[in-house]
């Protein structure tokens, strides 16, 4: 079912599930990702406020007890109430006023309802090109009603395909090959007969693309690696997983991004935790998958990290570390960039007090990495930025980067 479809992406590329997938959920958040895939019910009709005839996808909610960002939702015809009261029709309209262009860059969104891309003889786009108007490369939808079975059927197979690889095209053609080009024909391999009723619609559930069918994660690339895209920041980095004390910050004390005005900033200060790739220590991190293209050579970066803990601790067991990882889809993870309290070297800063520790705060200055990647050209792999307290937790530091590209 949908909540194992998670276990269908390799090792290392981060993904969540949410069950019971709601209005709230949907408000914020959904940017930055390669891809988003929503198993809901859909269908087609008027908008009861704008009268535009469209496709909607349904949410499951408590509509007995709307909230005032609910009902003012309901009024603009961003959502309204389905019959059965047990949730929401969401529109276009509301992506359309939550989201802005460019915050579904390089993603591939997904919708597995009914009549998501309308049907064959009335084909309704007003949903998918709202996305591809908001930055997805490719909008994956059903023609017509469309069986659950065959729908996830579908699914297992393009998914795997897509994060191996291949083009979103390629990746649909494939799972339609393995399974069947339409939900008829699956019934009919399944059940040894066509369904009597065919879910009452004279057309079988048909899945397509809209958008760059040519597209692939390799187009993708880095996504936000200068941290320019800063919109709502306080809540997550776009583009890029995060676990602790991670944000984006356009200074700390004097200190600027390396280029541009915004720069990611994570520390061991509050937030942070035990984590599983350095041992002993409390971690931050952020992180993101990218499928290298072939002709991928090198991964830059920009990292200045800044600690309370020099100099009087430099050569003691207080030796926060600060470590870039590749971790390869096949393979283990890596570490390929590693700086610490005694290893580095200091330069006093002004201007900058950490929470606990005392009131001495030292920087290395701007650093630029270039590591090769060439080994893994063509293939996923995971980038992770740690920051790690080490044998103690008054004293914090904290990693600043920026400008993270391929060449």
């Amino acid at each position: 079912d949908y909540a194992n479809m998670p276990n269908l992406l390799p090792n290392n590329v981060e993904s969540e599930y949410i069950d019971n997938f709601s209005v709230g959920n949907m408000r914020s958040g959904l940017e930055g990702h390669s891809m988003i895939l929503i198993g809901a019910h859909g269908g087609m009709g008027t908008n009861p406020i704008t009268n535009v005839y469209e496709t909607y996808f349904a949410t499951i909610d408590d509509t007995a007890n709307a909230d005032q960002e609910i009902l003012d939702d309901i009024s603009a015809g961003r959502i309204s109430p389905l019959s059965n009261g047990s949730g929401y029709k969401v529109y276009p309209e509301f992506f359309a006023y939550y989201y802005e262009e460019g915050d579904f860059d390089g993603c591939i969104f997904g919708c597995q309802g009914c009549r998501f891309l309308g049907t064959t003889a009335d084909p309704n786009l007003i949903f998918a090109n709202q996305m591809i108007e908001l930055g997805a490369e490719a909008v994956y939808g059903n023609e017509n009603k469309v069986m659950i079975d065959y729908g996830r059927a579908i699914l297992n197979k393009l998914i795997p395909s897509y994060y191996s690889g291949e083009t979103i095209g390629q990746a649909l053609e494939y799972a339609k090959s393995e399974i069947a080009i339409n939900d008829d024909e699956w019934y009919f391999s399944e059940n040894g007969h066509y369904p009597s009723d065919n879910n009452n619609e004279p057309q079988p559930g048909t899945p397509r693309i809209i958008g760059n069918e040519d597209y692939c994660l390799s187009s993708r690339g880095i996504v936000n690696g200068n941290f320019e895209n800063s919109r709502n920041a306080t809540m997550y980095i776009y583009g890029w997983g995060m676990t602790g004390d991670c944000r984006i910050g356009s200074q700390l004390g004097p200190i600027r991004p390396s280029l541009g005005t915004h720069m990611a900033m994570i520390s061991t200060g509050i937030g942070s935790g035990q984590r599983r790739y350095l041992s002993g220590s409390d971690e931050s991190y952020i992180s993101q998958s990218v499928m290298l293209p072939d002709n991928a050579e090198q991964l830059v970066f920009s990292y200045n990290l800044v600690s309370e803990e020099p100099m009087e601790y430099v050569g003691s067991v207080f030796d926060d570390t600060f470590v870039v990882i590749i971790a390869p889809e096949n393979g283990d993870p890596i570490v390929v960039e590693q700086n610490s309290i005694n290893t580095a070297h200091w330069y006093s800063v002004n201007g900058i007090n950490f929470a606990g520790g005392d009131n001495t705060v030292y920087q290395t200055g701007w650093l630029e990495c270039s590591i090769s990647v060439s080994d893994y050209a063509g293939e996923n792999i995971t980038v992770y930025f740690v920051v790690s307290d080490t044998g103690d937790s008054a004293y914090d530091t904290m990693a600043l980067i920026d400008n993270v590209y391929l060449v």
